[in-house]
């Protein structure tokens, strides 16, 4: 049964966060994806998403512009951080931009992921190509862009220079684990950057 009265755990979280001096970003909605391949835009439904985009950070600018802990939107839908996708760089400034326009002052964050793994496919991305992912995000209007280091899937490891000759295994037994990494090699053979 609908109880009208009761507050909606949105709001509450809001309050609570509030009370206690924390920031939060609501989850944007996420962008559709091509079916099997979700790191794509899926061009056909932009329309559509864009529409209820508007009408959810309409609905939040409505609803919880007076709470302080509202600081942005977190877009959840991630890419590779580098220059193999570019088609999402623009995605996110126009949901950036729309987000920012019915809710001014607040921030629009992104979490890509970094793959840096000699995976012999050519898949390799170099530093360079992340730090031009950055830039690209940034130029098209994204607010916070927090990578993912990679490290948790096995696809990127940051390791200090002195340790691009050791063995992934002796300096770090857990990502040795992951299939395409071999704990028996050095960083520097299975790494990019």
């Amino acid at each position: 049964q609908y109880d009208a009265n009761a507050i909606e755990s949105t709001t509450a979280m809001l309050t609570v966060a509030d009370h206690l001096g924390m920031e939060v970003y609501l989850g944007a909605p996420a962008f559709p994806v091509v079916t099997g391949q979700e790191w794509m835009i899926d061009a056909a439904m932009l329309s559509s998403h864009r529409d209820w985009a508007r009408r959810v950070y309409a609905d939040w600018a409505a609803r919880h512009a007076g709470h302080s802990s509202f600081r942005g939107a977190y877009q959840s839908y991630e890419v590779l951080l580098g220059s193999t996708y570019t088609a999402s760089d623009t995605e996110y400034g126009q949901d950036a931009g729309l987000f920012r326009n019915l809710n001014p002052g607040r921030k629009y964050a992104i979490s890509p992921y970094l793959f840096l793994l000699k995976d012999g496919r050519g898949n390799t991305q170099t530093v360079e190509q992340t730090v031009s992912g950055f830039r690209r995000l940034a130029t098209a209007g994204v607010d916070i862009i927090a990578p993912q280091d990679g490290r948790g899937t096995g696809n990127a490891a940051y390791y200090w220079p002195g340790q691009a000759t050791q063995l992934v295994g002796a300096v770090d037994p857990r990502l040795g684990h992951y299939p395409r990494v071999d704990a028996s090699s050095s960083f520097s053979s299975q790494y990019g950057g």
